[in-house]
């Protein structure tokens, strides 16, 4: 069964969401996206967009990978959204968010790629989080290389590998299992927006 980013993230939510998700799809509930989530989605892939265009004008633009795909395991599954390749043979891996700071959430993502980027057999040198600069004011031209803050969070991401590759075993052992108990979800604790 295979795991994802996305998810993993439903797990950390769920873990009932998940299991039924991947178990059961025929009933699992189809969610109807909003408006608002469908113009925070469009938001986040213009923003890739314009960092994988500024990029690719880099002068070292041959070193860098978009939306590269790793799996380990048989079952782990990442796509990233940038790699870059060092001369050591070493990756850095970098999270595009259209968000103006880093957020755990995004310490999270960036853990979970860091893991099956490694487990697949490559190591991470650096790991940062692309997100916006609440301090930039267009001018006239849009210049991304100031729009745009590269944090970078490796520390933070190697204290949390440990954490995170349990979450993912028990995300997996879930899966595993035939059955699960399907009544009441561990959500129903949370507010009623993050219910499953």
């Amino acid at each position: 069964m295979q795991l994802t980013k996305t998810n993993f993230l439903q797990f950390q939510k769920c873990p009932k969401s998940l299991w039924l998700l991947k178990n059961k799809p025929q009933i699992y509930p189809q969610k109807v996206g909003s408006n608002y989530e469908d113009k925070l989605a469009a938001e986040g892939y213009e923003v890739q967009r314009l960092v994988q265009d500024f990029l690719q004008k880099h002068e070292s633009s041959n070193k860098y990978l978009f939306e590269k795909i790793y799996k380990a395991e048989g079952e782990l599954y990442a796509c990233a959204d940038i790699i870059r390749k060092n001369e050591d043979g070493t990756v850095n891996i970098y999270e595009v968010k259209s968000s103006g700071s880093v957020g755990p959430e995004h310490l999270t993502d960036a853990t979970f790629q860091t893991i099956i980027v490694e487990k697949s057999g490559i190591s991470v040198k650096s790991v940062y989080v692309i997100h916006l600069n609440k301090e930039y004011i267009r001018q006239d031209e849009l210049n991304v290389e100031e729009m745009m803050t590269f944090s970078l969070v490796t520390e933070q991401v190697r204290g949390m590998i440990e954490i995170i590759e349990t979450e993912i075993n028990l995300a997996l052992d879930l899966l595993r299992q035939d059955e699960i108990n399907e009544t009441g979800c561990s959500c129903l604790k949370l507010s009623k927006s993050h219910h499953c």
